[in-house]
């Protein structure tokens, strides 16, 4: 006789990106695997399109977003904390897999972070900066200096008015 108890199982990778729905009813010596999703691909794309594309107007816009999409999608782990220690043939397990989870969100943050600057910009950042940290502060060196500038112009116009 089949038993119509069921267990349902939520599973989730190291950074929630994914998450598994998976039901299992038990039936004497078997056991059935009756549902199983993940999360949508849309709202993943949709949280990075949230991130607006930067121009000479729009850095603050642009800075106050980014952690934000980063966040809510559990990738800023390398944006709030400096890189682990290397890794050495001591290093305990737990070592180990900050490092690996601080170096997927660093890959995963800098590829997000590219996408949202203009190539032209891409192309001429230095060739040395390897943590998204680095890069945010490259990006907020160049396009601060135009935000500062484009907000002198502004009161002096406002100014001059009188």
């Amino acid at each position: 006789m089949a038993s119509s108890d069921g267990l349902l199982f939520v599973l989730f990778n190291e950074n929630n990106l994914e998450l598994f729905f998976l039901f299992c009813q038990s039936v004497p010596d078997t056991v059935l695997y009756a549902a199983w999703s993940s999360p949508n691909q849309a709202n993943i794309t949709a949280s990075i399109n949230s991130i607006p594309m930067l121009n000479g107007t729009n850095f603050k816009s642009w800075k106050e977003n980014l952690p934000i999409v980063l966040g809510v999608m559990d990738l800023d782990l390398a944006l709030r904390t400096d890189p682990p220690v290397d890794i050495t043939k001591a290093s305990t397990i737990e070592e180990i897999d900050l490092m690996e989870k601080w170096e997927q969100s660093n890959r995963m943050c800098m590829m997000i972070i590219r996408k949202a600057i203009p190539e032209a910009f891409r192309g001429s950042m230095s060739p040395d900066i390897h943590t998204a940290t680095e890069t945010v502060a490259e990006v907020e060196a160049r396009f601060a200096k135009n935000e500062k500038a484009e907000i002198g112009t502004i009161l002096a116009k406002l100014t001059s008015k009188k």
